[in-house]
């Protein structure tokens, strides 16, 4: 299996020309946080996934880009929101290409949770279909972590295609969250 570098960032968008509305908002608060490092990500941009929907030769080329990026990720970094789920578009369609073909593991940053992550099962509401699917017949190999600056960092260079996640369901344990002071 190919070394590879950079972190593909999935997140809700589907039609909304207002980025404030979608989840773009943690993207910006991500790439602050590695604002002095070098971190590589992947996306396809908010704007072009709206715009995708109004044009079906940008949406060709846009999922050929999301298809070369994926191919040289070593992680998909999925954002999960409150209106995640509903995305029809893009998300499922990155996840699906992530999990089936790309074969690397996911982390499943929720932006709504604060505290401790210890039963990912309990957040399925969150969830788009694709990755539940991919979670309830254990082909996902996933990370749940809180939407937080420790949690993601450390679950972004620790799970990779070289190292995996041993299950969908897997989190952090105590002294992980008692060490970056989350409760």
């Amino acid at each position: 299996m190919a070394d590879k570098t950079g972190t593909y960032v999935s997140f809700f968008v589907e039609g909304i020309a207002d980025s404030s509305q979608s989840d773009m908002e943690y993207y910006s608060q991500l790439l602050e946080w590695y604002q002095n490092q070098r971190q590589e990500f992947h996306l396809i941009g908010g704007h072009d996934k709206v715009a995708a929907g109004f044009d079906s030769a940008l949406r060709d080329k846009l999922n050929v880009r999301m298809i070369e990026n994926l191919n040289q990720s070593k992680n998909l970094l999925l954002l999960l929101g409150e209106r995640t789920k509903l995305d029809t578009d893009w998300v499922p369609v990155e996840i699906a290409y992530a999990v089936d073909t790309c074969q690397i593991p996911i982390i499943a940053a929720y932006t709504q949770i604060e505290g401790r992550i210890t039963n990912p099962e309990d957040l399925e509401q969150w969830w788009p279909p694709a990755f539940k699917q991919r979670f309830d017949d254990n082909t996902v190999k996933a990370i749940h972590v809180p939407f937080q600056e420790a949690p993601v960092k450390y679950a972004l260079d620790l799970y990779s295609n070289l190292h995996m996640p041993n299950w969908a369901d897997t989190c952090f344990n105590e002294a992980s969250y008692n060490n970056w002071a989350i409760y």
